[in-house]
C-alpha cells in the first residue's frame, strides 16, 4: 500500500487521529477512572430531538415531509453503499488495518505517520494497536487503558488538567469511528432533515471546488455524526449539519462538511471537511481506501470569530487516512475491549 507523504477516519475519520504514545514511567497501577465521556454514554435519547415532520427520530427513517427528490438521492447514496449481496447488518463494530498520515504541531518537524490496528464496537469501544511497538490505546467497559507489552505494563488512562494527550486521542478516535459508520452505513442514521441542495457549498477548499460542482449534494441533519471531541456528561444531544457530496456516477460519498449545531454561517470554528476516494467492498459493504480531513486554519480562526466568512481550511489535510484492509461487524463485544490481566 503507498503511503502519500502528506502533512482519519475513519473511521475514518476519522479525520483527526492518535499519535502514537510514548512510554510512561512505571507507576504503582491505580484504582481505574474512565478517562473519557464516549464509552458511558447512551444514545442521545431518541425523545429529546424530533425530526421535520414532527416524529421522534429513529434509526434509517425519512422524514415524512421530505421532499422526492432528496428521498431518491438519500436511496440511491444507501443502495450504493451495498455490496454485490444487496443486504446487510447494521454495521456496529470494524476492524481495520490502517496507515495513516497526519500532520503534527508547530514544535514537531515533519508528518507523523502510523500504521496498526483500529478496531470499534458501540456504543463507544474502541483499540488501536500499533504496528511497530505494540502497544495499544484502549477504551472499554472498565475505563481506558495504555497496554505496553515491551515493558509488560498495563496502565489506566485517566484525564488530568495539565496533560490528557493519551484520553483525547481515545476521544478523537472514537469520534473517527462514529463518522465512518455513519458514511459507511447511512440506513443506521437518524436523519432529523433531509434536503436536496442547487449547488455546492461555496467553502469547500479551493483544491476541491470544480469537483464539487460536478457532485450532487444533499443535505442531512442527524446527532449520529461526531466531530473530533467528547461530548460533556450529560450533555443533551447535538444535531450535526452535513453536506455530502455525492459521486454522480456511483451515488458514494465524495466530500462531506461536518458541522455542529445549526447555523446560519458557511462555516463554523469547528466546521471539517472530509475528503473520501477510492471505495471497495469489504464485508457487504462499501468501504473509503482514502479519507482526509481538513480542519479550519487556525490563522483564520482569529478574524472568523466575529466574522465566519472570514474562516478557511487549512490546505494540507489534518489526517491522510489508508485503510489497508476492513472488516466489517466483526465478533467483538464489551469483552474484547478489557485491558490483559496482569
Amino acid at each position: 500500500m503507498p503511503i502519500r507523504a502528506l502533512s482519519f477516519l475513519l473511521v475514518a475519520s476519522t479525520v483527526a487521529l492518535a499519535q502514537e504514545p510514548a512510554p510512561k514511567p512505571a507507576d504503582k497501577p491505580t484504582p481505574p477512572k474512565l478517562g473519557g465521556t464516549e464509552a458511558v454514554q447512551p444514545a442521545p435519547p431518541l425523545a429529546e430531538l424530533l425530526a421535520s415532520d414532527g416524529k421522534p427520530l429513529a434509526a434509517g427513517r425519512i422524514p415524512e415531509d421530505t421532499a422526492p427528490e432528496a428521498r431518491a438521492a438519500w436511496e440511491r447514496l444507501f443502495a450504493a453503499t451495498l455490496g454485490q449481496g444487496g443486504a446487510r447488518k447494521a454495521v456496529n463494530a470494524f476492524a481495520l488495518e490502517i496507515d495513516v498520515v497526519g500532520s503534527m504541531k508547530k514544535d514537531v518537524k515533519g508528518p507523523n505517520q502510523i500504521a496498526g490496528l483500529y478496531e470499534y464496537a458501540a456504543p463507544g469501544f474502541v483499540r488501536v494497536r500499533f504496528k511497530e511497538s505494540k502497544r495499544e490505546l484502549l477504551r472499554g467497559p472498565v475505563g481506558d487503558w495504555l497496554v505496553d507489552p515491551a515493558r509488560n505494563e498495563v496502565l489506566p488512562v485517566e484525564r488530568k488538567p495539565d496533560d490528557d494527550a493519551d484520553v483525547r486521542q481515545l476521544d478523537d478516535m472514537v469520534a473517527i469511528a462514529r463518522n465512518f459508520i455513519a458514511l459507511t452505513d447511512p440506513k443506521s442514521l437518524r436523519i432529523a432533515r433531509l434536503a436536496l441542495r442547487a449547488a455546492p457549498p461555496p467553502v469547500v477548499g479551493r483544491e476541491f471546488t470544480k469537483r464539487a460542482k460536478e457532485l450532487v449534494w444533499i443535505g442531512v441533519e442527524s446527532p449520529d455524526f461526531r466531530l473530533t471531541r467528547a461530548p460533556k456528561a450529560g450533555a443533551r444531544p447535538t444535531l450535526y449539519e452535513v453536506e455530502l457530496g455525492l459521486d454522480p456516477k456511483t451515488s458514494l460519498p465524495e466530500q462531506a462538511l461536518v458541522t455542529e449545531g445549526a447555523t446560519t454561517a458557511p462555516l463554523a470554528p469547528t466546521t471539517q471537511f472530509l475528503v473520501l476516494t477510492e471505495w471497495f467492498e469489504a464485508d457487504g459493504t462499501k468501504v473509503p481506501k482514502q479519507v482526509r480531513t481538513f480542519e479550519i486554519d487556525p490563522r483564520t480562526s482569529a478574524a472568523g470569530a466575529t466574522d465566519p466568512l472570514k474562516l478557511a481550511f487549512q490546505r494540507d489535510p489534518t489526517s491522510d487516512v489508508w485503510i489497508v484492509s476492513a472488516r466489517m461487524n466483526p465478533p467483538l463485544t464489551a469483552e474484547s475491549f478489557r485491558p490483559p490481566k496482569q
